[in-house]
């Protein structure tokens, strides 16, 4: 029925809810079955009477610095290095969105997992001097239908979030920033 919804067009208004916001790391495609322990989490806590719907997103990263992208660097180019390097861009970027979406302590995470990001996201900040970063998060109507309104018990339902956002005491903090006004004529 979602496929339907989302590829043809029709006027109903679909509320959508941000729940849970996470990396897969699902090597043996638990999620795509059904098996993952977090989905059943939040299927129980919502209940029957809601549907349950996963939106996977790619990450389009730009970095803009003083010495150029990191990841453009010669030193960078090695898969392995590449692959860290992504790793740490996404860590960075959920652990934004958690905030933004969940809250400052959201209910889904154990102490362990809230204490091993602090761990991950200072060293990242460490490594990288990572002082602020930008999260321009938007969803295209025409790729996502009628599920391009994203929002959550702690904030608004949009179809675009701008967010600036730093790292300090291992954790993310996040601001909102104003929506750039289109120019005469064109569109945001």
């Amino acid at each position: 029925m979602h496929d339907l919804l989302q590829t043809y067009a029709h006027t109903l208004k679909l509320p959508s809810t941000v729940a849970y916001v996470g990396q897969t790391r699902d090597p043996d495609s638990r999620l795509a079955r059904g098996r993952l322990p977090a989905l059943h989490k939040l299927r129980a806590q919502y209940g029957l009477d809601h549907d349950t719907l996963i939106l996977v997103v790619g990450l389009d990263v730009a970095v803009s610095c003083a010495e150029g992208d990191p990841a453009a660097l010669a030193h960078n180019e090695h898969p392995l290095t590449s692959d860290m390097l992504e790793a740490e861009r996404t860590d960075v970027i959920e652990a934004a969105l958690i905030r933004y979406f969940e809250g400052a302590t959201p209910r889904w995470r154990a102490t362990d997992e809230r204490k091993a990001r602090a761990e991950r996201l200072t060293a990242v900040q460490a490594a990288n001097n990572l002082v602020q970063y930008t999260i321009d998060l938007a969803l295209p109507p025409a790729e996502t239908g009628c599920y391009s309104q994203l929002g959550s018990e702690f904030t608004s339902a949009a179809q675009r979030h701008l967010l600036s956002c730093y790292v300090a005491d291992g954790q993310a903090r996040v601001a909102t920033m104003p929506l750039p006004t289109p120019a005469k004529g064109g569109r945001a």
